[in-house]
Order: C-alpha cells, then structure tokens, then sequence
C-alpha cells in the first residue's frame, strides 16, 4: 500500500472512521440484540443470512405473482401433496397444477401471501414477517430438507438444552427479527 498523509494512522480520515467505529459500533455488535434463553446462539450472523434470502424469495415471487396467477387460470387439474417431518406441527403442503400445454405449476402454500407484499420491506414489514414465517415453518417442517438441521446445528448444541421443537421457534424468531432490519 502507498503512504498517504490524509490515510494513514493520525491523518484526519482515519479519526473520523475511529470515532465512527467507537460511536456506532460497527462490526462489534451482531445482527440481534439478546433475544431468548441463548444470547451467544442469538447473535449468530447466519440468521440475518436466512432472513435476506427468506425475504429476496417472497419479494421474487410477489414480482413474479402476476404471471404464476395467470398459469394457474390455465390449470386443468391439480393434487395437493402434504409431507410432514416426524413430530413437526407444521405441514409442507405444494399442489401441483396441470395446466393446458401439459406444463406443471408447483404452488407452495405460502405463495398467496406474496401477492399484496409491497417492493420494500420497509413499507410493510408485518406482510413481510407473515411472508417469510410461512417459508420458514415450510423449510423447517419438510423432511426432505437436510439444510434444516445445519440451521438448527448451533441452537441444538447450545448450553440452553434446545429441544428441536424449542430450536425451531426460537431460529424463526431470531430470523423474523432481522426482517424487520431489513
């Protein structure tokens, strides 16, 4: 790296990103605030990754809505399928529909919550926070669905005893609370 008087260590830039970095806190802190029995566990940066991608997923398919409801219009006949992890209360629940050029729709149950979410998160978190809690309850409900458990791995080997159950509720609701970060 070339010297520079204005970047180096004492120059005026370098106070200034100190002093912004000892205000703010930049980098010290985690996307949560203490939340639940497991504050170590709350901290963890994976769940603020979960809640972008939860919700870049519900704001494609709220653009995408228009379309899919015009596919489905086309539908000549459709089966719903549930799947159900062993001891999950929530059920995975995706109909097919064939439509009339012989294609095939998949409409995962949480799709009809996308159709009013506006392009912001910001403008409607709640819809958003609905949106995304039923994506979640699906990933975590489906059987199928080994990517759950690595999720889960840092709830699940916490000090805090979390059954699957417990871990579960508690990785939506450290995920929801990013969302509304967002």
């Amino acid at each position: 790296m070339l010297y520079s008087p204005r970047a180096g260590k004492g120059a005026p830039e370098w106070e200034k990103a100190k002093a912004l970095y000892e205000t703010k806190k930049v980098g010290t802190e985690a996307l949560l605030k203490y939340r639940g029995r497991d504050p170590q566990a709350a901290r963890n940066p994976l769940w603020g990754e979960l809640a972008e991608i939860a919700a870049r997923v519900v704001h494609q398919a709220a653009a995408e809505y228009p379309n899919l409801i015009s596919d489905k219009k086309r539908a000549v006949g459709f089966r719903v399928f549930e799947k159900r992890r062993p001891g999950a209360k929530k059920t995975v629940r995706l109909t097919f529909y064939l439509l009339d050029d012989k294609g095939v729709l998949l409409w995962p149950s949480w799709l009809d919550l996308c159709e009013t979410l506006p392009s912001r998160v910001s403008d409607n978190s709640g819809a958003y926070k609905r949106a995304v809690k039923a994506v979640l309850d699906e990933f975590f409900a489906d059987p199928g669905n080994r990517l759950a458990n690595d999720v889960l791995k840092a709830l699940l080997e916490s000090s805090s005893g979390y059954s699957r159950t417990e871990a579960v509720k508690q990785a939506i609701k450290n995920v929801l609370a990013c969302v509304e970060r967002l």
